[in-house]
């Protein structure tokens, strides 16, 4: 597994060395083994998700395609390392930034950058706060897999730009699809922009509060 600083990244969106990054966790592994029915966000594992889920790992040898991997059980990391012999990247980094408020060299990186969120109403709000001059996708909040056709075309039309996913399992399938778009990074954060809204659930923030998370939108 490698282990890169959020720098490692700020560095490629500053020098415009383009990349994807898809990361996958407990959801994205169950739905593609099979295990029940959907995750704990009730996002549902179709079949047709779960074949795009598979289809991801067909970029295995572009190395502008970085996979990532959330923290799961020992178990299910040594079982999806076998499956999926891909060089593995620890993107646990996104979140301890948050947690530690110091992310805030990515939101000034991004800042820069012609930005598109694709994201449930529930961060529009606040991303707009952010991001001053940023596009919005909205999505629902779980089964935005059911509208890959029109995100596709959406993000088609708004490139190239700086695509930030927070939509859950189906950011895969939309970042796998898109990979290689003309001049555009394709990211997926997860839900990194959930504790400026003022939901603490996520990120390890326990004992955080929102005004400390506000830290990391300054220097």
């Amino acid at each position: 597994m490698r282990e890169y600083p959020l720098s490692f990244y700020v560095d490629k969106l500053k020098d415009e060395d383009y990349f994807s990054l898809a990361r996958y966790g407990d959801g994205e592994f169950y739905c593609m083994w099979g295990r029940g029915t959907q995750n704990s966000n009730k996002c549902r594992y179709t079949p047709e998700l779960k074949k795009d889920l598979e289809a991801s790992f067909h970029h295995r040898h572009d190395p502008s395609f970085i996979f990532g991997m959330q923290r799961v059980l020992p178990e299910d990391r040594e079982r999806a390392e076998k499956m999926y012999p891909v060089d593995w990247y620890d993107t646990e980094i996104f979140s301890e930034a948050v947690a530690n408020l110091e992310l805030y060299p990515l939101i000034a990186q991004l800042r820069l950058m012609n930005t598109v969120v694709i994201g449930n109403k529930s961060i529009k709000a606040d991303v707009g706060r952010i991001f001053y001059n940023t596009q919005f996708i909205e999505v629902p909040p779980n089964n935005a897999h059911e509208l890959k056709k029109e995100v596709l075309e959406e993000c088609l039309m708004l490139a190239p730009a700086c695509f930030l996913f927070s939509c859950g399992m189906a950011a895969n399938s939309f970042i796998s699809a898109l990979h290689g778009l003309e001049g555009s990074f394709l990211l997926d954060l997860g839900h990194i922009w959930d504790p400026f809204t003022g939901n603490m659930s996520r990120c390890d923030l326990e004992g955080k509060t929102k005004e400390q998370i506000e830290r990391n939108l300054y220097a």
